[in-house]
């Protein structure tokens, strides 16, 4: 629990909470977004041979034949790489609101 300036208790939950529409309105206005900014953004998100990010193989063995990857908290589509090498990525994408993620590339056509 967090003190509130106001003298409140506020939990992280409840905080996590309050900014889920703020959430959900971002991705879907990402989703119908036709900037060039949001396109560069979407290509990487889907192309099946966009580069695993350094910040996330400088953490990996380089030698190994595989890796698995959790990417919690993903939105609707990873934004993480997925080659990397001759190395077979493995990403299990999951969010906390993939229910609305779902409804927003079933509406997008994503």
């Amino acid at each position: 629990m967090l003190d509130h300036p106001k003298g409140m208790t506020v939990t992280i939950k409840t905080t996590w909470e309050q900014g889920l529409p703020a959430e959900v309105d971002f991705w879907s206005r990402w989703a119908s977004n036709n900037s060039e900014a949001f396109r560069i953004d979407f290509e990487h998100r889907v192309r099946p041979d966009s580069v695993l990010q350094p910040l996330i193989t400088d953490y990996l063995e380089r030698s190994a034949p595989s890796v698995s990857i959790l990417d919690v908290g993903a939105g609707p589509l990873t934004f993480l790489g997925k080659t990397w090498g001759e190395c077979k990525v493995e990403i299990s994408a999951c969010d906390a609101l993939a229910d609305e993620y779902d409804r927003i590339t079933e509406s997008s056509r994503l």
